[in-house]
């Protein structure tokens, strides 16, 4: 296929066969599902790990549910990925564009903390970053003068990525909740 004189969020799109993400932007396509590996999922801080269990997600007292161990996603993000949480880890991994600086409320510490993937690890920025499940997160495509503010990422979710996990938060809510946090916060917003 020819990807002369695309740019570069057309390419991805277009190479890895790519779709929109509802609800966040960007375009995402799923690489990985470990789904001959399931976790069950007791409560926020309990999983056993499953090989070959029963593909049912629910156990019959409503409160065990089995994920598959982990997912995989490229993920091209443009300009902001909103405010977000998912009840699973995430790991994000850098492949190319622009920078991405991705914010996070600390729950423990109350502190707003941040770092930037990018392939410029002598300026500081991270190849990859580790966001726990259940923290508040969003990002923003930094200005490269190269990359029209898209990025190439990958994520790796453990216990899996699904839908029903994610948590997507609007302006209001989180102005009221965080007000110390919101001059941050607001960044997650187009």
């Amino acid at each position: 296929m020819n990807v002369a004189g695309m740019s570069l969020k057309e390419k991805y799109v277009k190479l890895l066969n790519m779709q929109y993400l509802e609800g966040e932007g960007g375009y995402f396509v799923e690489i990985y599902r470990a789904n001959d590996k399931k976790i069950e999922v007791r409560d926020e801080n309990t999983f056993v790990l499953k090989k070959h269990a029963a593909s049912d997600d629910t156990k019959p007292d409503g409160r065990v549910k089995q994920r598959d161990l982990y997912t995989t996603i490229y993920y091209l993000m443009e300009k902001v990925d909103p405010p977000n949480s998912n009840k699973s880890d995430h790991i994000h991994f850098y492949h190319d564009g622009a920078p991405v600086k991705y914010y996070w409320l600390n729950m423990k510490s109350k502190k707003m903390e941040s770092a930037i993937l990018g392939r410029d690890i002598d300026k500081g920025q991270h190849f990859q970053l580790l966001v726990p499940g259940g923290t508040l997160k969003w990002a923003e495509v930094l200005e490269d003068g190269v990359n029209d503010r898209c990025a190439l990422i990958s994520e790796c979710v453990m216990p899996g990525f699904e839908f029903e996990d994610r948590t997507m938060y609007g302006k209001e809510e989180l102005q009221s909740l965080y007000p110390e946090f919101w001059e941050d916060i607001k960044k997650g917003f187009h």
